[in-house]
């Protein structure tokens, strides 16, 4: 294959984002897979290869796969069944595999910092992001020990990624917080130090550019504080939630959401472990824990 035969659309990147910022996550991924030329026709690494070459087509690539891989993780978290997340699972896998990890695209994408119409994106750690999530969301569907082993590798990527960061970098209090808190969702006590850190750093960053993020950060703190009967870290949490809610009522479900989704966590994996290898495909299964494991 060529990179004459694929072409990128690059409209595709607005309509399948402002699908996916409005909730409908499943036509998100429609709309990203149209726009990567997926339908009929899978992408093959030799393609991935060749458009890095381009920066415009490789920024628009990256574009289209991280809506593509985010959306279809969303739509597996959304899943009341195992049999209803495992192909979404399974095709955000595969552009994993074929896309995220491809050696050129990763060099190619080294020190961008922008997307193909000049806007801040920096690509490779929040491609780490959605390896990680993907790789959180996938667990579930496997027994105690191969879980384990998904939700450790998705801890080392985030945690890999935040090591090689430089201090000043926006995405790095992120990386760290998300570390943290998955440590929370399997047992473990996050270390408060260290999100107190980052959680500084990213209102620092993003309070004023980007307030969704810092309410959706500050509802985790809210929510986890609560779960894990940790006062300060609740505090933390809600000492900036109530700042930006008051600039943005409409906000004020998260904190509820978030608990809610921490509440039916641990009931949602044990369900799913129990039925997936009953409603799923066993090679299913399989494909997936190898395309997900390096």
């Amino acid at each position: 294959m060529t990179s004459e035969a694929r072409i990128l659309d690059v409209q595709a990147v607005e309509a399948a984002e402002f699908a996916r910022k409005n909730g409908g996550v499943l036509l998100a991924a429609e709309l990203a897979a149209v726009g990567l030329g997926l339908n009929g026709m899978p992408l093959y690494p030799e393609e991935v290869t060749e458009i890095a070459k381009d920066p415009r087509q490789c920024a628009v690539l990256a574009c289209l796969a991280r809506i593509y891989v985010d959306s279809l993780k969303s739509v597996a978290n959304k899943a009341k069944f195992p049999y209803q997340a495992m192909p979404a699972l399974l095709t955000a896998s595969n552009a994993i595999k074929v896309i995220y990890r491809n050696p050129e695209l990763n060099l190619a994408l080294k020190d961008v910092a922008t997307d193909h119409l000049g806007r801040p994106h920096h690509f490779l750690p929040e491609m780490k992001r959605d390896e990680a999530k993907t790789l959180f969301a996938a667990s579930v569907l496997f027994g105690p020990s191969k879980s384990g082993e998904l939700i450790l590798l998705g801890e080392r990527i985030l945690l890999e990624t935040y090591a090689r960061l430089p201090n000043n970098h926006p995405t790095k209090p992120l990386i760290g917080i998300e570390a943290e808190f998955s440590k929370a969702s399997r047992g473990k006590m996050p270390k408060l130090e260290v999100l107190k850190y980052d959680f500084q750093n990213l209102r620092k960053t993003d309070e004023e550019t980007n307030p969704n993020r810092v309410a959706t950060v500050a509802s985790w703190f809210i929510a986890w504080g609560e779960r894990l009967n940790n006062p300060e870290m609740s505090t933390i949490g809600y000492l900036t939630f109530n700042k930006i809610i008051k600039v943005h009522p409409e906000w004020a479900f998260m904190t509820d959401s978030e608990r809610q989704k921490i509440a039916k966590q641990k009931m949602r994996k044990l369900i799913f472990r129990y039925l997936s290898p009953i409603i799923t495909n066993q090679e299913s299964r399989e494909s997936l824990y190898i395309n997900l494991k390096r």
